[in-house]
């Protein structure tokens, strides 16, 4: 197994599971500084090099590296090589940041407490083979969360968890999302964006070739009220859909508790198509396009749409406010309500 990340300045973040002491190896016991500007790259392949070639004498003692959290690391290119000892490789959270041309291959992630791979700041990302599991019950446990980068690819993926399996929020373009299977999880999300008034800009988002299976949302875009910027050139195609909660969503209404104000102001959705997307529905309403009345929703394709029930194979329905665009190839439900342009 080998796992190549070429990283300029970075903040990793790798909580240790609780292991025999003894099989816990520590960046900074092997030189590492952790203030961002020493190079601390001969420290993190030691520190590898030692949990590789461990060997643990039960499963609950597996080798640990363990990367402090809240530390920026500054390393060179590196290759963190197997096989090891140890049948257990896992990765229990990673945030790479502030870094270009990164690559991250074949790693399997398990049961964080919060998100499991984070990219913060990044340009020319490419991500694939990786596996995340965690409980559908896990809150706020992102799978991949892709914040203010550009020029992302991320392929192949196996991602189970209790909230996004792919998040990206603002300051994100150009970001590609293929051959993905999410489930469970909410779905793969634009957003949310806007909080606390804040202007936030995502553009330029393609994702295909998606099964979502018993997840609470398929593809989905929300924002919060009182916000300003645009979501804008998003296309989700070719998806499947097994008994997800709510397979096409837009929410411009977005509020994680219970008293949200009503705000005139909100992030721009345009330009965004949901083409080829098949599958089942647990709800009877299986397109939600909900947009703000001072600013809506504008130039929403949808082409070639086919949800059924999960229940009874019946026909599902769809569910609009203030959305506006056009209607191509087969489609249902029938969304009589998206107001042609």
């Amino acid at each position: 197994m080998g796992v190549f990340i070429p990283i300029l300045f970075a903040a990793f973040v790798l909580p240790s599971s609780v292991v025999a002491q003894s099989f816990v190896y520590n960046v900074l016991d092997y030189g590492a500084v952790g203030d961002g500007y020493n190079d601390d790259t001969n420290a993190f392949k030691h520190a590898w090099e030692a949990a590789c070639t461990s060997t643990p004498d039960s499963s609950s003692s597996a080798p640990t590296m363990q990367i402090p959290s809240n530390t920026s690391f500054f390393i060179q290119p590196v290759i963190f090589r197997g096989p090891c000892r140890s049948p257990i490789i896992n990765v229990e959270a990673l945030e790479i940041s502030d870094s270009d041309d990164v690559q991250i291959t074949s790693l399997n992630f398990k049961d964080n407490p919060k998100m499991h791979l984070v990219l913060n700041n990044l340009r020319s990302v490419s991500v694939s083979t990786i596996h995340i599991d965690a409980p559908a019950d896990s809150k706020n446990t992102d799978g991949i969360h892709i914040t203010g980068s550009t020029d992302v690819t991320i392929d192949s993926c196996k991602i189970g968890t209790g909230d996004d399996c792919v998040s990206i929020v603002n300051g994100s373009a150009n970001v590609r999302v293929t051959n993905i299977f999410c489930g469970p999880g909410h779905g793969i999300s634009i957003g949310s964006l806007g909080k606390h008034g804040a202007e936030d800009k995502v553009e330029n988002i393609y994702v295909s070739d998606v099964v979502f299976r018993n997840t609470e949302n398929g593809a989905r875009i929300k924002s919060w009220q009182g916000g300003k910027g645009y979501a804008r050139n998003i296309i989700y195609e070719r998806i499947m859909l097994q008994d997800a909660d709510n397979p096409i969503i837009i929410d411009q209404f977005y509020c994680d508790h219970e008293k949200c104000k009503t705000q005139e102001s909100a992030v721009q959705i345009h330009d965004i198509t949901f083409r080829q997307v098949i599958g089942t529905s647990k709800n009877k309403v299986a397109v939600k396009l909900d947009c703000s009345e001072t600013v809506p929703c504008s130039n929403i394709i949808l082409n070639d749409i086919y949800i059924l029930s999960s229940e009874d194979q019946s026909t599902t329905t769809s569910d609009c406010k203030n959305a506006h665009g056009t209607i191509q190839g087969r489609m249902v439900p029938n969304p009589s309500c998206l107001t042609k342009v």
